[in-house]
């Protein structure tokens, strides 16, 4: 995926036209790994930002990201939810709050959680920090 150099919508363009060359249409790929922001963001789909609502696009441009860098060019929940595996990554206690909320909260609107809820298959990567606030690590730990 390029982008920063050109036109964000050109990039979503081109990029679009090589997953449906390389992966058929729609595309599935195989796995997809995401990390986690502090906000619950995964890939740069942001809390209450337009693109979390994309249903029918795989890749989207940012234009408004409310981190640097402000414009980007991201895959969709659509991609990463039919991604044939899903791993999801979240390390440090700054994620503990988002990590508790995606996991133990079925109404959390979190971008990981709405990710996490639609996979077909998801792994979870935590450390003790981001785990902290899930209630069977506080079992497990006498917290």
């Amino acid at each position: 995926m390029v982008a920063g150099d050109e036109d964000a919508e050109q990039a979503v363009e081109r990029y679009t036209r090589t997953l449906a060359a390389t992966l058929g249409t729609p595309p599935v790929l195989d796995l997809v790994v995401l990390g986690v922001g502090e906000d619950g963001h995964v890939g740069s789909i942001f809390p209450g930002h337009p693109a979390l609502e994309e249903r029918d696009r795989w890749v989207v441009a940012v234009d408004d990201a409310p981190k640097r860098p402000r414009q980007r060019v991201s895959l969709t929940l659509p991609a990463f939810t039919s991604a044939r595996c899903l791993v999801v990554a979240a390390f440090g206690i700054t994620k503990c709050d988002v990590m508790r909320c995606a996991i133990e909260e079925p109404t959390c609107l979190l971008p990981v959680a709405r990710t996490l809820r639609g996979a077909t298959r998801a792994v979870v990567l935590l450390d003790d920090g981001a785990a902290c606030g899930l209630s069977v690590f506080r079992r497990a730990s006498g917290t």
